[in-house]
């Protein structure tokens, strides 16, 4: 897994071909987060919250528990992987 290095903001992003100079991700991965940031966005002021504070926290914590659970289910098919490999080795 990579290290995830937050933008510094558009205004500080030095775009060079296919990567931001200032925090170094791919341009493809930079318009992406930025893309989904609109929408989240978007969504909360088309649903007139005035509580956005918590819309942001909940949408946080609720990716948190996916992107985990997702990890957590890579490394253990990775490791079944690497054992069914050392027994048929």
């Amino acid at each position: 897994m990579a290290l995830f290095r937050a933008c510094l903001g558009k205004t500080a992003c030095v775009e060079d071909g296919d990567r931001c100079r200032t925090c170094g991700r791919q341009l493809d991965e930079v318009y992406a987060t930025r893309e989904l940031i609109e929408k989240l966005a978007h969504f909360a002021v088309s649903h007139d919250y005035v509580n956005y504070d918590e819309f942001v926290a909940y949408v946080a914590r609720k990716a948190n528990a996916k992107i985990r659970y997702a990890v957590e289910q890579n490394n253990a098919q990775t490791a079944h992987s690497a054992a069914r490999e050392q027994a048929h080795g």
